[in-house]
């Protein structure tokens, strides 16, 4: 059997071999997972602050007398990020949008719960309402032996669809909401994927992700339909000179030069 993990070259492995390595990397990332929040940016203009649970990152940004949260997270992580939240001294109260960069469950699988429960404005793209609003799962293209094992054990997860309070089908300059920053559609990883700029900072959902083990090292995300149109919407954001720090759903952040290191090499 011929395989690849997390996007490399291809190697050949019986499948008994392939399935223990699985085996044994899930249990490996079972009790390497931690709930980590890390303050990845704080100067006069704006503050991030990073939640990690299970590997899916979500953003809290305070800027202009706003907070605004990036990406919810998994379905069923509600109290962990809560927790995380509690720690670093931030009242869901007071968060006042939710970005959605896509509709897949990682990224929007808690939106009902801190919408319901903390009244938060969400906002996401047209292209991926399906996803919002109905549930719906779109094809996600496994890029790996590892991926299709992920996606197997994603299809068990249920998703409580909502209904999202702003959904755009253009750039949305968030200064209508007293917010200096803009979301830009992006499609590729899916119909309704954005990303979200704030100064010099960019937050691109699944456009690319880190290493599992080495986190501000590239990689092909898991789950990509397009591979080559995945490339060409990644280097078009590479020539935007006022970008220096992309930061992912998954891992990350990173920076253009190690991006286009690992584009090019």
């Amino acid at each position: 059997m011929t395989t690849t993990f997390f996007s490399r070259k291809s190697v050949k492995y019986s499948f008994g071999v392939l399935l223990l390595s699985i085996l044994l990397l899930t249990t490996f990332l079972i009790s390497f997972s931690k709930d980590v929040a890390t303050v990845q940016v704080e100067n006069q203009n704006i503050k991030v602050t990073q939640l990690s649970v299970d590997f899916a990152n979500i953003y809290i940004i305070e800027r202009d007398s706003k907070i605004l949260m990036i990406d919810s997270g998994n379905p069923g992580h509600e109290k962990r990020i809560e927790a995380l939240l509690d720690k670093q001294g931030i009242n869901p109260n007071e968060i006042n949008y939710l970005i959605l960069t896509h509709g897949h469950l990682d990224h929007s699988g808690t939106a009902s719960y801190f919408s319901e429960h903390y009244g938060i404005k969400t906002i996401g793209h047209i292209g991926d309402n399906n996803s919002f609003s109905l549930g719906e799962r779109d094809d996600t293209c496994p890029t790996s032996s590892m991926a299709t094992f992920m996606k197997s054990l994603k299809t068990q997860v249920k998703i409580t669809p909502f209904i999202v309070d702003k959904l755009i089908d253009a750039e949305l300059d968030l200064s209508v909401f007293g917010v200096r920053g803009k979301i830009t559609p992006w499609p590729g990883h899916t119909k309704g994927s954005v990303i979200v700029q704030f100064d010099s900072y960019v937050f691109v959902g699944d456009l690319i992700a880190g290493e599992i083990f080495n986190p501000t090292q590239p990689m092909t995300h898991f789950f990509m339909c397009d591979l080559e149109d995945n490339k060409k919407k990644i280097n078009t954001l590479l020539q935007r000179p006022d970008i220096n720090t992309w930061f992912l759903g998954h891992f990350g952040p990173l920076t253009p030069i190690d991006i286009t290191r690992f584009m090019y090499k």
